[in-house]
C-alpha cells in the first residue's frame, strides 16, 4: 500500500509550509541539556496565536518562545507561551531569546518587544560566543 504525503495530513495547516526550524536553548549553563529548556521558533511570523499555543504544547517546555518582526523599537517581537498560555514576560525565556537574537545579528545589546514593553538585553562574548545576558526589565505588577 502506498499513500502520498496529503494521505497522511494530520492537521489543516500542515502543509509542509508550516514546517520551521527551531532553536532548543539551554539556560541558566554552559553545559548542553542541562539548564532551564526553552524552544525558540526565529521566524514565527506565518503562526497563528493558536498554532504558537498548540506548538508550545507539543514542545511541552516550560516556555516556549515566537520571534516575530518588530512593531516600534525594538529588534524583534516577541511572545512567550506556557503549555496552557501566553505570558507577557518571564526571565529565563527572555534572557535565551536575547542569545538567539543576538547571535543572529551580530549585536551586543538586543532590544526585545515583549508583552511588558521593549526589554534592553546586554549580552557578553568570550572568543565570539555569548556567555552572559543582562537585562533590564518593568518591574511587574502582582495581581490575585
Amino acid at each position: 500500500m502506498s499513500a502520498s504525503r496529503s494521505a497522511w495530513k494530520l492537521d489543516p495547516w500542515d502543509d509542509g509550509e508550516a514546517t520551521s526550524p527551531y532553536f532548543v536553548v539551554d539556560v541558566f549553563t554552559d553545559t548542553p541539556l542541562e539548564g532551564n529548556q526553552l524552544g525558540v521558533f526565529p521566524d514565527a511570523g506565518r503562526f497563528s496565536s493558536e498554532q504558537m499555543q498548540r506548538l508550545a504544547r507539543e514542545m511541552n517546555f516550560s516556555e516556549t518562545v515566537f520571534i516575530l518582526p518588530a512593531e516600534g523599537d525594538g529588534d524583534v517581537r516577541v511572545r512567550i507561551f506556557t503549555t496552557r498560555q501566553e505570558l507577557p514576560f518571564a526571565g529565563h525565556p527572555t534572557l535565551g531569546c536575547a542569545f538567539v537574537v543576538g547571535s543572529a545579528l551580530g549585536r551586543d545589546i538586543v532590544r526585545l518587544e515583549t508583552g511588558l514593553g521593549v526589554i534592553p538585553v546586554e549580552l557578553e562574548r568570550d572568543s565570539g560566543r555569548i556567555v552572559f545576558g543582562r537585562m533590564q526589565q518593568v518591574i511587574p505588577s502582582w495581581r490575585p
